[in-house]
């Protein structure tokens, strides 16, 4: 079985879409000086560092000014990945992504349209084993 940071669209792995991320959203006092503009999107590397807890605290202790983005939130069409895991009760569904539509539901091949909050990324891999999983 393949690791979770297989390549599953160009330059994208599951591991990449999944980092969090930070967006500024308002602007602050000092916002230049400390490397920030609205709509900038910091990637958090990962890691225990003392800078990453800072960033990753940033939405919690200044909610007007920051915001944790979803995985797929402000990213490009073309960086959404090829397969999504559907978290579905009682069973998650692995699907091929057809088409998103703004950025907020997924079309499959199968013809479902699923709301983004409920996918997470997936990889040809987990595609192809829940394809041949009897009775699914």
């Amino acid at each position: 079985m393949k690791e979770l940071n297989e390549t599953i669209i160009e330059g994208k792995s599951v591991a990449e879409l999944l980092k969090p991320r930070i967006k500024c959203i308002e602007p602050f006092l000092g916002m230049k000086r400390e490397g920030w503009d609205v709509g900038v999107i910091s990637v958090v590397e990962g890691g225990d560092k003392d800078d990453n807890l800072f960033v990753l605290s940033l939405p919690t202790k200044y909610p007007l000014n920051f915001k944790r983005l979803e995985w797929w939130e402000d990213r490009k069409v073309e960086d959404l990945p090829d397969y999504v895991k559907l978290e579905t009760v009682p069973i998650p569904v692995v699907v091929k992504a057809k088409e998103y539509i703004n950025g907020q539901r997924i079309i499959s091949d199968n013809g479902g349209i699923y709301p983004m909050t409920i996918a997470t990324p997936a990889t040809e891999q987990e595609y192809k084993e829940y394809e041949r999983k009897p009775g699914k």
